[in-house]
């Protein structure tokens, strides 16, 4: 809300940023004072002088971009700034340059912040610290021309962090506050012909600062577009939009629209004709209708049409972008155009109906994640390159939706998302968690906020009200519930009748019956949790009453996280009235660094700010990319559960394909399908004639046309490509994948190779050595008893193997574990070199020689068996078995396995198993069984604090091989699991308090290090920090009484090596 009125303008735009006396308080610090001298928000759209459409408004002859160099000064607090550098002859030439837009702590000024909840300054509501509060004092000119003179002239911010003041030509222009949306002045009385002077005074903290505590970093300065524009004095001052369609069938087209004709002359403006025009893509005018307007001297006047039946209409989805254009042209009486402007529209509905959100009557599956504006090298500015390759990788990955998380993004962004097809949440610039949530200290209740609350929220509706895209509001995020709210979630219903307003803390906190929300999006909620609380209270509701539940942030992405995400999701669509959420988040927030030689790394928090200042350290890397855009492996999980086609097996050879979109058929696919035989491609194929209807299931049978081997096993994954679906994607793109075991391998006995064995003991130290003509085999009373595998005279194992219960631990593992509070499960990172070898046991079985040894492990009170049975032919098939007396005691074992190294000449590595990403227990259905060739190197995922990484489940056997084809072979029993890296586990592990690591503290050693394991716990990620969401669900977890493992160990002499 623009707190002083136009006609007070002048008298407030005379008091100096910093108010010399005591008694009064600066507008930074004053909550009453939001902006002055601003003019009210409006949709965004650009002012053209002809009816010619085409040009971009930096191209415009009324335009004029500011972006680009700007001569700057910082310093750390207000009683620092240079007061007068607003002046015109302030000598400004020794300062610096600075690019706008930009954060000024990525140019070196100050040091960037993160912190989550904890405010960087005092909290002390609405007082800002005098001491620390830099300010950044921006200066340049520009140029007008002539024909400007007889015109308005308005400048326009696109986003300023936090507060700033402005001048023209040595006069205070005005002030404003709240970063993420536009402000305008109107300085017509203030430019002059030729070059004009500006300056912008930017104050890193406001008492608006208190509303944006968002979990990020805190980075300030002039972050998005700067401009100058001229319009006629008779001018089209707004435009508000409502493409619709009517509900009865969702296919005709509703046109509302208002549009604010202002007029700024002192005298009557008459015979005006405003006309307006809709244009379909092929350029065809499906509407037109003109508008006589009359207008009084210094006056504004609405020209509304309300509910005009366009017939049928191409309608707007996610999957169905249809746009048209919307054009007005305003002409005088002689037919001279003023003004004309352009809107892009799509017809579509939003609404809450029986418990559901639906668009165009349907009840849509929110795919989303939340997505934070941020570069690595840039803070908060964000280029259109970027913005852009965002949209493409949302479509690559499945992602549908994103939540503006937790702030209105750049316009541009919003263009990108109307005209591709993805749907937005669109939150409000209000965060103040670290005022909590309870009643009384929220600043949801505090009556000193409430304007600056609404007034958030307006601008964000008004600047984006006309964007399909948009399909809900969202007040604001973890700012406690209270009237303030209420008063937006009020005017926002008011001002937009087709949009539902959200709100995540609504009737959230026990006692708080204020309704703010008209989806429900408990965070990070668990399904069980849903079901027991949400579901049992809106069944008591008739069902025109029930709302619907959509995750406003679920699947919490920290570092290796994202399980059980298959899970969340077979729940999704087990439930009407649930229909998806947003991940957080879309990308790590990680900040560039590089070394003295130039690698280039990610910093997070802590590794800027002095020990001073809080920071919540690397909490500020959640995302499914990283930080430089690479997808993170779980992305590929997300992709797999996220996609709108899956294919499954009926009986005798029948598939069934389920279309889940609600508007496209399948005319623009091609579904191929691949048959593997023991993870090779054998046959392969196209279904033909797969045109599916929306929300429909198809039949088809498939001929493999092979002969299947029954030793052997058998997978079919058929692939949906893009054939033109998605018009960003490339064809033949794979938009979808299902794999189905088509039949499993029977056991065969393996025929063993001649070769005699010789069996060496020491009776003293109960050391064995077993030899053939290859093999010398080598046991001692160490470990778990087998000390070397020397083939023909080399090492093969360069580290003993050891028995391993531990991992390096995950973010969600230091989450769920504190090292002062759960001394037990820390203590499984040293249980391995606790074990004692109580008895040993050998006997010749056939022609085989098999060694026994039982470790014990006091601590846990139980006991481990390994079996070595050395084949004739050298080869070591080994059995693991734990032994415990209460399992319970084990439930949260995080590993049961075998750890060893070899040689790093052994760097590539072969598997029959799921991939070729990394995957866990419970994220791996998005990763195939095939063969997969691969590097020890490469199996390392950077992920921006080193932790565990690199895992691959349900393998038959892996290779390790040198570029002669010698190495390594394990060929499981059953399946196993296994990583195989070039560094060891401690490398990753952080310790008992998550140590400050980046990937440059990764060197890869002269080793390969192996983990060989029955199973790893999964990796969670309901949450990042607790117990109920950052542990595996218990069918991920280990159950101690089936820790078996088995597999066969030989050396590759080269010949067959795959």
């Amino acid at each position: 809300m623009n707190k002083v009125s136009k006609a007070l303008a002048s008298v407030c735009v005379c008091l100096s940023p910093l108010m010399a006396s005591a008694q009064e308080v600066a507008n930074w610090e004053n909550p009453e004072v939001i902006r002055v001298n601003t003019e009210e928000t409006h949709s965004t759209f650009t002012h053209y002088q002809t009816d010619n459409f085409s040009k971009d408004l930096k191209d415009l002859d009324n335009y004029k971009l500011l972006n680009g160099t700007w001569k700057f000064n910082w310093v750390p607090k207000p009683a620092d700034r240079p007061a007068d550098f607003y002046k015109v002859d302030y000598d400004v030439s020794s300062w610096n340059d600075i690019d706008v837009p930009s954060d000024w702590q990525m140019r070196g000024y100050g040091y960037p912040i993160y912190t989550n909840i904890i405010y960087p300054f005092k909290m002390d509501a609405p007082n800002i610290p005098h001491h620390n509060n830099p300010v950044g004092s921006y200066k340049r000119s520009f140029k007008v021309n002539a024909d400007w003179m007889e015109q308005n002239v308005f400048l326009h911010f696109a986003g300023v962090n936090s507060a700033f003041y402005v001048w023209v030509n040595g006069e205070q222009v005005g002030y404003a506050q709240g970063s993420k949306t536009a402000i305008e002045f109107d300085i017509s009385k203030y430019v002059k012909e030729g070059d004009n002077d500006i300056a912008v005074e930017v104050y890193r903290w406001c008492d608006g600062s208190y509303l944006e505590d968002q979990d990020f970093w805190r980075v300030s300065g002039i972050e998005r577009d700067v401009y100058v524009y001229a319009t006629p004095k008779t001018f089209v001052r707004d435009v508000k939009i409502n493409a619709g369609l009517d509900k009865s069938n969702y296919e005709n087209g509703s046109l509302s629209y208002r549009f604010d004709i202002e007029n700024d002359i002192a005298k009557k403006v008459k015979g005006l004709n405003v006309d307006v025009s809709v244009v379909d893509a092929k350029g065809q005018k499906v509407f037109t209708k003109s508008h006589q307007v009359d207008l009084d001297k210094s006056s504004n006047k609405f020209v509304e049409l309300e509910g005009v039946d366009l017939g049928k209409v191409a309608t707007w989805s996610a999957e169905t972008p249809n746009l048209y254009e919307l054009q007005v042209v305003m002409k005088d009486k002689k037919g001279n155009i003023l003004d004309a402007t352009k809107q892009r529209i799509g017809f579509r509905t939003t609404e809450v109906k029986n418990g559901q959100l639906l668009v165009n009557g349907q009840p849509i599956l929110i795919k989303g994640v939340n997505r934070h504006e941020h570069d690595p090298e840039n803070g908060h500015v964000v280029s259109r390159e970027l913005m852009k390759q965002d949209i493409i990788d949302l479509k690559k990955y499945n992602i549908n939706a994103v939540r503006t998380s937790h702030y209105p993004n750049d316009p541009y962004f919003y263009e990108l998302c109307d005209e591709y097809g993805i749907y937005v949440c669109d939150e409000a610039n209000i965060e103040s968690h670290g005022y909590g949530y309870k009643a009384g200290e929220t600043l949801a209740q505090n009556e000193m906020f409430k304007e600056q609350h609404l007034d958030r929220v307006q601008r964000m509706v008004k600047r984006d009200y006309n964007h399909p895209s948009v399909i809900y509001w969202s007040l604001g995020n973890e700012a406690g519930n209270g009237e303030n709210f209420k008063n937006a979630y009020d005017w926002a219903h008011e001002f937009d009748t087709t949009r539902p307003v959200h709100y995540e803390r609504s009737e959230h906190m026990k006692g708080d019956n204020l309704r703010t929300t008209d989806i429900t999006s408990w965070m990070y909620a668990l399904t069980g949790e849903v079901e027991n609380k949400y579901f049992k209270k809106e069944s008591k509701l008739p069902i025109e009453e029930q709302r619907p539940f959509i995750w406003c942030e679920y699947s919490h992405a920290m570092g290796n996280s994202n399980g059980n995400f298959v899970d969340n999701w077979n729940w999704v669509r087990k439930h009407r009235n649930v229909q998806g959420g947003f991940i957080w988040d879309w990308q790590d927030q990680g900040l560039i660094g590089k070394t003295d030689d130039g690698t280039v790394y990610y910093k997070y928090g802590g590794d800027f700010e002095p020990d001073s200042i809080h920071t919540d350290k690397n909490f500020c890397a959640n995302g499914v990319i990283g930080s430089d855009r690479a997808p993170h492996p779980a992305i590929q999980e997300i992709k797999h559960v996220y996609q709108n086609i899956h294919v499954s097996a009926l009986e005798n050879g029948k598939f069934e394909i389920y279309n889940e979109q609600f508007f496209n058929d399948l005319s623009k696919t091609t579904i191929k399908w691949e048959l593997l035989e023991n993870g090779k491609v054998v046959k392969s194929g196209q279904l033909k004639d797969v045109n599916v209807a929306p929300q429909s299931k198809a039949v088809k049978s498939v001929d493999f046309g092979y002969t299947q081997d029954a030793s052997k096993e058998y997978f079919v994954n058929f692939y949906v490509l893009n054939n033109g679906l998605e018009e960003l994607l490339d064809k033949d793109y794979i938009l979808a994948a299902d794999q189905i075991l088509v039949q499993k391998a029977e056991a065969q006995s393996v025929a063993q190779e001649d070769g005699k064995l010789k069996v060496k003991e020491d009776k003293k130290s109960g050391n064995i050595v077993i030899t053939n003509e290859q093999y010398v085999i080598s046991f001692d009373q160490k470990e778990i008893g087998l000390a070397s595998v020397v083939f023909n005279g080399e090492e093969l194992l360069k580290e003993r193997p050891k028995m391993n219960f531990w991992r390096a631990m995950t973010d969600n593992d230091y989450g769920a574990w504190k090292a002062n509070k759960d001394k037990f499960y820390f203590a499984y990172r040293d249980l391995a070199s606790t074990g004692k070898i109580t008895e040993v046991n050998k006997e010749k079985v056939g022609d085989a020689y098999q060694v026994t040894y039982i470790v014990a492990y006091e601590s846990i009170k139980a006991s481990n068996e390994v079996t070595y049975l050395i084949q004739p032919n050298g080869e070591i098939k080994i059995d693991s078995k734990l032994n415990v007396e209460d399992p319970k005691t084990l439930k949260f074992l995080p590993r049961y396995g075998i750890t060893m190294a070899i040689d790093q000449q052994f760097d590539n590595v072969t598997y029959y198993g799921r991939g070729p990403e990394e995957n866990y227990v419970d994220r791996n259905t998005g990763a195939f069984v095939g063969l997969y060739a691969t590097t020890a190197t490469d199996m390392y995922v950077p992920y921006i604090r080193p932790q565990e990484n690199g895992y691959r489940t349900d393998v038959r056997f892996v290779k390790w091989t040198n570029k002669a084809g010698k190495g390594l072979e394990v060929v499981a029993t059953d399946k196993i699991s296994f990583s195989s890296l070039r560094n060891p586990q401690e490398d990753f592990d952080g310790g008992d308090w998550k140590k400050q690591t980046h990937t440059i503290d990764i060197q890869p050693k002269d080793l390969v290090y192996i983990n060989l394991d029955y199973r790893q716990i999964g990796v969670a990620g309901d949450n990042s920090w607790s117990k109920k969401g950052g542990i595996a669900k218990p069918k991920y977890r280990i159950d101690p009484t089936k820790c078996e493992l088995s597999f066969t160990l030989s050396a590759i002499t080269g010949k067959t090596v795959q």
